[in-house]
């Protein structure tokens, strides 16, 4: 099944709508008003056939620079991973496309010398997209429960709910299978590698916790955690324009790939 034209002509002012947006601007607020209303009125309310497939790229991107910007709102952090784990199974989805395509002589024909050749660089580029997409969860990860140990009034609660969403695979008493998307597509050395990332977030809560305790007096105890002291013995593990600017980076990449579409479709 495919979607009616009236809704692909929807889904394409839409499209376009959004690459007009300069999220450089504070005052995006009338212009995501306007899309939300829509997306509403256009695709959700008359349930368009479009609905049932992957949202394209670039609407994707949409979604995830609205929680970028205009300051990272890091309370919807695990939204973001979710939107950043389907727009990396649309890159996974392109990228095999492409391959088969490759692979196959007849498609390879209907393509043109340029075609092929950007065709066969981004293949060629799959694993190093792939690393920057790790990188962008376990810094993702790594930053929102930085920012949840920190966060004054506390609420150990919510910390240890998001740590066993992000790391499931760390505690032996964590049962129920994590909500979160991006664990559907980790492989057992990726899976490795996102762990030591959790262990790090151990072994930086248990020291916080021990220099917290060699200084605590009369203070409220978590309260030495917004000094400045306190800060600079335990910076964030990055800062939040460099991880920002490396989601951007991926997701303007990853909606560059909607091209390959057109070739192949």
């Amino acid at each position: 099944m495919q979607p009616k034209d009236d809704d692909i002509a929807a889904l394409y002012k839409l499209q376009q709508r959004i690459a007009s947006l300069d999220f450089s601007r504070d005052d995006l607020t009338t212009d995501h008003k306007d899309i939300y209303n829509y997306i509403e009125k256009t695709i959700i309310e008359p349930k368009s056939t479009v609905l049932e497939f992957l949202p394209p790229a670039d609407v994707l991107a949409y979604v995830a620079k609205n929680i970028l910007f205009p300051t990272f709102a890091h309370k919807l952090t695990p939204h973001l991973l979710d939107v950043i784990a389907t727009v990396e199974f649309y890159r996974q989805n392109i990228v095999s496309q492409g391959k088969k395509a490759l692979h196959d002589r007849k498609a390879a024909d209907g393509l043109t010398n340029d075609e092929e050749a950007y065709l066969r660089k981004q293949v060629s580029l799959d694993k190093n997209w792939r690393q920057v997409y790790l990188t962008i969860l376990g810094e993702c990860c790594h930053y929102d429960l930085y920012d949840l140990w920190l966060a004054y009034p506390p609420s150990m609660g919510t910390f240890m709910i998001r740590f066993n969403e992000y790391f499931p695979f760390l505690n032996k008493y964590c049962t129920h299978p994590s909500p979160r998307l991006f664990h559907q597509t980790l492989s057992k050395d990726e899976q490795e590698t996102l762990g030591k990332k959790g262990l790090a977030i151990c072994d930086f809560c248990t020291n916080s916790e021990s220099w917290i305790a060699e200084r605590v007096t009369n203070r409220a105890y978590w309260t030495l955690f917004q000094v400045k002291e306190f800060r600079e013995m335990f910076p964030p593990p990055c800062t939040r324009k460099k991880l920002v600017k490396l989601i951007c980076s991926y997701l303007d990449y990853v909606v560059s790939l909607q091209t390959i579409d057109g070739m192949l479709n």
